[in-house]
């Protein structure tokens, strides 16, 4: 038999007896897209892996320069934020832009669409 990485003892081990902590990452400064970390794509193994570090380093500057809100967003942006957009499944954060129809109408002509609609 293999011999196993302790690792994989501890954590399991910690979660059955209900007291693993789990991992600290953050601060993750208000306004952050959710996105931006929920959608990290596992199969660019070349681009997680990077974008979790810049993410970490990121977050231990926040805490060590003690920043908050519009500083600590900056920090985030420039630091981790090109390279989680690049390990992101979904790099455009909009899941659905909805329709375009009517958007240029005048009221005028929405009223006339209105009414041809209800003789439908």
């Amino acid at each position: 038999m293999k011999d196993v990485n302790p690792i994989y003892a501890v954590l399991p081990n910690g979660w059955l007896k209900a007291d693993y902590k789990g991992i600290d990452v953050g601060p993750i400064p208000r306004g952050t897209p959710v996105n931006l970390l929920m959608n990290l794509d596992p199969t660019k193994t070349d681009k997680v892996g990077p974008a979790l570090v810049a993410l970490l380093r990121a977050s231990a500057q926040i805490k060590k320069q003690h920043l908050t809100e519009e500083a600590a967003y900056k920090v985030i942006a420039e630091q981790a934020g090109p390279a989680l957009i690049a390990a992101s499944k979904c790099p455009d954060f909009v899941l659905d832009r909805g329709h375009w129809f009517g958007e240029f109408m005048t009221d005028e002509e929405k009223e006339e669409l209105i009414a041809f609609l209800k003789t439908l």
